[in-house]
């Protein structure tokens, strides 16, 4: 008699081939708030973060610096220049940057970087490309401005008479 193979066998074999193909990742990402709390407990592991690229990316030979930001804090990343190649927009005025997707190694107090919280990325994946933000100003919030300017002008004239 021949018997049946549970259905949830085959959900363990296709599940384990995707995590031997590397096409799913089981890491989840950590916040800044748990790296800088947890320190030195994840100092040298492998960890995942996830943030937007903000400010400039700084060449430094092969190698680079990004700041990520998860909204919370910001983290410094060193990795090799190559890594960020894709990255086409960093976070400022007017601009959301490419948000991303790091995994490296974290270290509390970097020897190599004069004692720098920092993650050493090993790999940094595009989650959603960067954009453009347009700000809109309100009729209302302009005639406040106004409005302000002029009542501090009419004290300052006022209060210099009166010395």
């Amino acid at each position: 008699m021949k018997k049946n193979v549970p259905y949830i066998y085959y959900r363990l074999v296709i599940f384990t081939m995707m995590l031997l193909l590397g096409s799913v990742s089981l890491a989840s990402a950590l916040t800044s708030d748990v790296l800088i709390e947890e320190a030195q407990a994840l100092d040298g592991k492998t960890i995942v973060y996830e943030g937007e690229v903000i400010h400039d990316i700084m060449h430094r030979g092969d190698h680079a610096w990004a700041n990520i930001s998860d909204g919370r804090n910001t983290i410094g990343v060193w990795c090799r220049s190559a890594l960020l190649s894709d990255v086409t927009l960093c976070g400022g005025y007017m601009r959301k940057g490419d948000t991303v997707r790091v995994e490296g190694v974290f270290h509390r107090a970097c020897d190599e970087h004069a004692g720098e919280l920092d993650i050493h990325a090993a790999r940094v994946t595009i989650l959603k490309p960067g954009s453009r933000v347009s700000e809109k100003l309100e009729k209302k919030n302009l005639y406040r401005a106004l409005a302000f300017f002029l009542a501090t002008l009419l004290l300052t004239v006022f209060f210099r008479k009166r010395v």
